[in-house]
């Protein structure tokens, strides 16, 4: 019988160090809304709660000075925070980050006043409905569902 007692105990022992899943790390988002086909999204969770979120969006132009185009490159970077409830991921946007190279019609600070408006909506848009829920595909992909109902998958880098 105390065999039998031993055997239950290591297995409840096992049962209790198995891994959990766990955010932490680089994911590449796909499905995101909102984001033009071919961005690159990134998701970066570090303990003990920051997050990093980055869009890199390439578009090809013409201009009479360019008639075979040229590719603009434009970053978005949030950083905020956050946590992890049972089957919900709970994001904060603190700050949006905002870089554009080869937009040669507007100056730096054109781009800036310009891109103002967006980077607020885009935090304010995260920040109004900040708990997603998650689903775990595996320990190297798992799915978050908004308010609209659109999943984004999230796979480890």
């Amino acid at each position: 019988m105390r065999a039998n007692w031993g055997l239950v105990a290591i297995l409840l022992a096992a049962v209790g160090c198995a891994p959990q899943n766990s955010v932490e790390g680089t994911w590449m988002m796909l499905g995101t809304p909102s984001v033009p086909p071919g961005s690159k999204c990134f998701a970066t969770f570090t303990k003990p709660d920051r997050m990093s979120l980055t869009f890199d969006i390439s578009r090809f132009f013409s201009s009479p000075d360019k008639p075979n185009g040229q590719e603009m490159t434009i970053h978005y970077e949030v950083v905020g925070t956050y946590r992890v409830e049972g089957q919900d991921l709970v994001v904060h946007a603190d700050n949006v980050k905002f870089e554009a190279q080869n937009v040669p019609w507007l100056t730096p600070d054109q781009l800036d006043k310009a891109t103002r408006d967006s980077r607020r909506m885009l935090e304010q848009e995260i920040n109004s409905y900040p708990k997603l829920k998650m689903e775990w595909v595996s320990k190297d992909e798992f799915k978050v569902t908004g308010q609209s109902g659109q999943a984004v998958t999230y796979t480890r880098m």
